[in-house]
């Protein structure tokens, strides 16, 4: 646990491991206010989530209003709720909860004034009045006055039904979303990189304090929240690739995501070559879709493995109801490459008695009176092609994870059934390192790995297509290569970015800097004969994306039927700019 840095954040960890009676956890949230002051109730409360609520059903809950405009708003009814409900489930087991809790009420009735303003500036007034209600009452002092909603939606948000499961909790919690904001829609596609730092000083803002270590375990897996320590500072490797603090996160990949697939050595030339500018604090992972070795199966990575067993299983179920549907797309598109190859590769030269004469064997026509030794265009395609599909399985992905998988199964069958070597491989970026796990390699017959397609973590796109490339190029058998990236469009990472020049602060890679990285990445593949294009996967905010960082070589597919239109577009793009 030595990601810990300072004594502050050490002494919070302590803090929620004690609450939660567990000392092996990487808790998702830690509670620090200003200059990193440890609040020791909130860090109980934290503790008591993990103690009382399943903490994967929890993430997938937050995850699923994330994309809401005034996400930051309900976060605040979500976590009062849940204060409540911690405590009357645990007074009487710590009777000293109540003393803290009014020792926390009253440092925000102090500085209401002040509170108020911030409030008032993320225009969640609404949140305020509950929060100030609910700390006056703690106090027993008079407490501001409600509207009769208001009053009723505080009522909702003392919930203290005792012994309630999970399930329960969350739909209370979803009941108090739609009283105070008529919000119901918890299932469109998780947006990334919300901030919500600055004006949440009293709770949101020192509850959501370490947003990069909620990120960056795949159990809490979805990236909703971002705070001024983890921008100010973010996660850096000290000796870059030989950091004591790197072993525990080293430890965890390879739980999860099983034994790289290439020596130390391999993966340390490769690092320094790539692992360099702006993603000089980063580390690869390559590995196959296997199981773990038993010795490295930690707590958390047994859990996670779990649940992407569960996500290959729903994955292929989706495939299997859906199976008429994908049958057809498959032969669709397989008659579309079809059509394709025949236009713009060569095709094999046939063995006939009329035609170009093959000057290797021209002595037999005089010598033995064999006619057969002319060669005309045969009814055969020589596919001296290649296609690298590169998946962005990032927690945004979440909603999408079997549409995806289905998707890609069909572009792989198509693939294969007209003999094109295809590779497929999925990409996530988590505790520093971009980890590519290898859904089918080039030589394997069997296409059910692409059913193991599970998103969660990051995507550090510039540093996974780069990766990608490097493998490409190092086939090197004179095969024309072709990479397609199936992806949203919005490279995000935990992990920064080194300082530009004549600058001391580290950059974020997301937004601007993120797609900079990525289309850069793009420019050299290009460059090293790599011909690179997108399916875009995304919602409509980002399409400004995708047509900067791959310009014109990208197609829109939002369900299956539009997939074999899509992809054979594409490709006839490429093979045109191949040929020319």
């Amino acid at each position: 646990m030595n990601r810990y840095d300072s004594p502050q954040q050490r002494r919070a960890l302590n803090i929620i491991w004690s609450a939660a009676g567990q000392y092996d956890l990487d808790p998702p949230f830690m509670a620090l206010g200003e200059d990193d002051a440890v609040d020791f109730y909130l860090n109980i409360v934290i503790g008591l989530s993990l103690k009382w609520l399943d903490p994967e059903e929890m993430a997938l809950f937050f995850a699923s209003y994330q994309h809401a405009a005034k996400a930051a708003a309900y976060d605040t009814l979500v976590w009062l709720t849940l204060e409540n409900w911690l405590y009357y489930q645990e007074r009487t087991q710590r009777p000293v909860l109540a003393s803290l809790r009014k020792e926390h009420a009253l440092g925000f009735m102090q500085a209401r004034d002040e509170r108020r303003m911030a409030y008032r500036e993320q225009n969640n007034t609404k949140g305020f009045e509950q929060v100030a209600y609910r700390w006056a009452s703690v106090l027993a002092i008079k407490p501001p006055r409600l509207s009769p909603k208001a009053g009723k939606l505080a009522a909702m948000l003392a919930y203290r039904q005792k012994d309630a499961s999970t399930q329960a909790v969350i739909s209370h919690l979803k009941d108090v979303l739609m009283a105070g904001f008529h919000f119901s829609d918890f299932n469109l596609e998780i947006q990334r990189g919300r901030d919500v730092s600055g004006p949440l000083k009293d709770f949101l803002d020192r509850v959501l304090h370490r947003e990069s270590h909620h990120q960056d375990s795949l159990l809490t897996r979805n990236d909703l929240f971002f705070s001024d320590a983890d921008k100010a500072g973010g996660r850096r490797f000290g000796d870059r690739h030989e950091s004591e603090r790197n072993a525990g996160d080293a430890a965890y990949i390879q739980a999860c995501f099983g034994p790289c697939i290439y020596s130390k050595g391999a993966m340390k030339i490769l690092e320094n070559d790539l692992c360099t500018e702006d993603h000089a604090y980063c580390r690869l992972w390559i590995a196959k879709v296997k199981s773990p070795p038993a010795h490295l199966k930690l707590k958390e990575a047994t859990l996670v493995n779990q649940q992407m067993r569960r996500q290959a299983a729903a994955n292929h179920a989706y495939y299997q109801r859906f199976r008429l549907a994908m049958a057809a797309a498959t032969r669709k598109l397989t008659a579309a490459l079809k059509t394709i190859l025949a236009s713009y590769m060569a095709p094999l030269p046939a063995v006939s008695r009329a035609g170009r004469l093959d000057a290797r064997k021209a002595y037999r026509l005089e010598l033995l009176g064999d006619t057969t030794v002319f060669t005309r265009p045969g009814d055969e395609v020589e596919n001296a092609l290649a296609v690298t599909i590169l998946l962005d399985a990032s927690a945004s992905r979440m909603p999408y994870q079997e549409q995806i998988a289905a998707q890609s199964y069909v572009l792989v069958k198509s693939l294969t059934n007209v003999q094109i070597r295809t590779r497929i491989m999925a990409f996530h970026s988590l505790r520093g390192y971009t980890v590519l796990q290898m859904l089918k390699d080039y030589g394997d017959r069997d296409l059910n790995g692409i059913f193991h397609y599970t998103a969660a973590g990051w995507n550090r796109d510039g540093l996974a297509l780069l990766a990608a490339g490097r493998l490409i190029t190092g086939e090197d058998d004179g095969t024309k290569q072709i990479l397609l990236v199936m992806t949203d469009a919005n490279p995000d990472d935990s992990t920064k970015m080194p300082p530009e020049t004549g600058s001391i602060f580290d950059r974020g890679y997301g937004g601007l800097e993120g797609i900079k990285s990525t289309k850069s990445a793009v420019k050299q593949l290009k460059a090293r004969g790599i011909h690179v294009g997108a399916v875009y996967t995304g919602p409509n905010m980002y399409v400004e994306n995708v047509r900067d960082i791959y310009s014109a070589d990208y197609v829109r597919v939002q369900k299956i039927s539009q997939l074999a239109d899509g992809i054979s577009s594409l490709l006839q793009a490429i093979l045109r700019t191949m040929r020319d």
